[in-house]
């Protein structure tokens, strides 16, 4: 059984090429212990983006963290298994301002790092 990784904290959080701490990698290292037969589990780590590249392509694997959306169901069976809140963007109230958004009020995430308002991409602005 092949298995796609996402570096996606807390809810995944591969160590070195396969599941971590994270709450979904818990969940996997779960299934696998609970997998009626013998079977040799492989793991690939990528970014959501070369995923669905490959499932696309007709890579056969199971995608631990993805979320549903109209493209995704075409593509791939999709199995409500764990279900996650939403990814949120927290800011604290003094950098709010500080903030790249358009007119509608979206955060434009591209220009989060070439402004250096994130040091770390796991930090909080």
């Amino acid at each position: 059984m092949s298995w796609w990784l996402t570096d996606l904290p807390p809810y995944a959080s591969p160590e070195h090429g396969e599941p971590g701490n994270g709450a979904v990698d818990l969940v996997l290292r779960g299934v696998i212990a609970a997998w009626p037969e013998k079977m040799d589990h492989r793991f690939w780590v990528a970014n959501t983006s070369r995923i669905w590249t490959a499932i696309d392509a007709g890579t056969e694997a199971c995608q631990t963290s993805a979320l549903h959306t109209p493209q995704r169901l075409r593509q791939a069976y999709l199995s409500d298994v764990f279900m996650l809140p939403p990814i949120q963007l927290i800011v604290r109230k003094d950098r709010l301002d500080k903030l790249p958004m358009n007119a509608n009020g979206e955060v434009q995430f591209a220009a989060l790092r070439p402004a250096r308002l994130v040091a770390h991409p796991r930090s909080a602005l």
